[in-house]
């Protein structure tokens, strides 16, 4: 499986984004748009984008959740992330209306995610939040 990445510039600094060669669980001959992003400005979430079927998802999760998922399932509610096949990860997506299991590439993962642990390391993700700014917007 081949992957494409990519840094974009913007106003609110750099945005890593990754494409990630994903199959919906069952239906492996059709692959899932995927498309992982991370911003420094909110450095403990990871965004992960599906099109299916001509319908976009977007998904918002712990990026902590995608790490420790690498080596061990994890999770509760919402979003699970386990270790698959060799090779992959699987990332379980629930909602009222139902579940969704998908089949990520591992490599393609790590590599997204060890750009957003260059970008903003584990442990300084604080320093990257701008809480005084927040916070005075708050206060108007």
């Amino acid at each position: 499986m081949s992957f494409r990445w990519g840094v974009v510039m913007g106003a609110e600094g750099s945005d890593i984004a990754q494409v990630v060669p994903t199959f919906l669980a069952g239906h492996e001959g059709k692959p899932v748009t995927a498309t992982f992003s991370y911003r420094a400005d909110d450095p403990f979430a990871v965004v992960a984008s599906f099109v299916a079927g001509g319908v976009e998802i977007a998904w918002t999760f712990a990026r902590e959740l995608l790490r420790s998922g690498l080596s061990s399932a994890t999770g509760e509610g919402d979003v699970l992330v386990a270790p698959g096949a060799l090779g992959e990860i699987v990332l379980t997506l629930r909602s009222p209306d139902g579940a969704a299991q998908l089949r990520c590439d591992r490599a393609s993962v790590q590599s997204f995610l060890d750009r957003s642990y260059e970008r903003v390391p584990s442990g300084a993700e604080n320093s990257e939040v701008a809480v005084d700014s927040f916070l005075a917007e708050l206060a108007l």
